[in-house]
């Protein structure tokens, strides 16, 4: 049974990450995901994603009866149907909020606003803006998971609990008051949906 959507853009971490990754120099570079057994039931083929299959955006994809999403840095790819801008170890604060905190990202400097940044430049080379809320009228915007990896990253740099409280909700919170995504909002129809976080206590290392 096929879905609504014709296009889908999916933000997020290594929960969603199809290739962006492993097309940034030192995330790429360092990576486990670059390499089996991550993907080695996809193709056989270590594809950037964070498994060793298919990942949750693959199959909403399928579902909607749309190719596998792209990911943004692939320079050949084909966007038609939708991008993926997630990137493996993204924040949903920016890397300048992280080191007011003291916290490095120690992976990529591709958090939640670069991704949104790069959806603007991909948008003002794709439609103007007479035509694109025609064009996202059936599209589906995926936000997640992300947002987990600041703590993650605090946690082990030292940085005390009670530090990190007001990390709490930054993200989210710059979504929606900046950005390009409310310009998107006051002029087309789109749906748009935030995924809940992972349990870590059930992740495996």
């Amino acid at each position: 049974m096929n879905c609504k959507f014709d296009r889908i853009y999916q933000f997020g971490d290594s929960l969603s990450d199809t290739g962006n990754c492993l097309r940034e120099s030192y995330c790429g570079a360092h990576s486990r995901c670059r390499k089996v057994p991550y993907g080695m039931d996809f193709y056989q083929n270590a594809s950037g994603r964070c498994s060793n299959g298919m990942l949750i955006i693959d199959f909403i994809a399928i579902e909607c009866g749309l190719p596998l999403l792209n990911p943004y840095k692939d320079e050949n790819a084909e966007f038609r149907h939708g991008v993926n801008f997630a990137v493996v170890g993204a924040t949903a604060l920016t890397t300048e909020s992280l080191a007011q905190k003291n916290i490095v990202n120690p992976d990529t400097n591709s958090s939640l606003s670069v991704q949104l940044d790069w959806m603007s430049s991909h948008f003002q080379t794709t439609c103007s803006p007479a035509d694109c809320p025609e064009k996202l009228n059936k599209s589906l915007f995926l936000v997640g998971e992300i947002g987990g990896n600041e703590f993650i990253y605090g946690l082990t740099q030292d940085i005390p609990c009670h530090s990190q409280l007001p990390m709490v909700g930054g993200g989210v919170g710059g979504l929606m008051s900046s950005g390009p995504m409310p310009a998107i909002a006051r002029d087309s129809h789109y749906e748009l949906i935030a995924l809940n976080f992972s349990n870590l206590g059930m992740t495996i290392e």
